[in-house]
């Protein structure tokens, strides 16, 4: 399918497994938390745990982890919308707030 109305674009952002994926590997092997030897038993994630103790292989052979990947599918999703926005050379309201928001989730992937 190729994306050519408005409601198209929406539906593209309104994608929410992938545009409100929030990474957490990075507040999870910052100093910023603290755990107990007890707490670090109940984390169900290897990944998770290995970026607690800072292991060596980290993600133990696995080949995707959504904290990398995700973030550069809602930039290319993000980019899709933006470019098909400016093919349609609409100035809606609707088409405005589409802009913004792909412009908001492109951002904050990148953050």
């Amino acid at each position: 399918m190729v994306p050519t109305t408005l409601s198209d674009y929406q539906a593209i952002l309104d994608n929410s497994n992938t545009m409100n994926y929030a990474p957490g590997m990075n507040i999870i092997a910052s100093d910023d938390l603290d755990n107990t030897a007890d707490g670090l038993e109940q984390v169900e994630l290897p990944l998770e745990k290995n970026a607690y103790l800072r292991a060596a292989d980290v993600y133990e052979g696995v080949a995707v982890t959504p904290d990398w990947d995700t973030p550069y599918q809602q930039i290319f999703y993000s980019n899709i919308v933006l470019d098909g926005l400016k093919d349609l050379n609409d100035e809606s309201n609707q088409a405005r707030q589409l802009r913004g928001s792909a412009l908001f989730y492109r951002s904050y992937a990148l953050y």
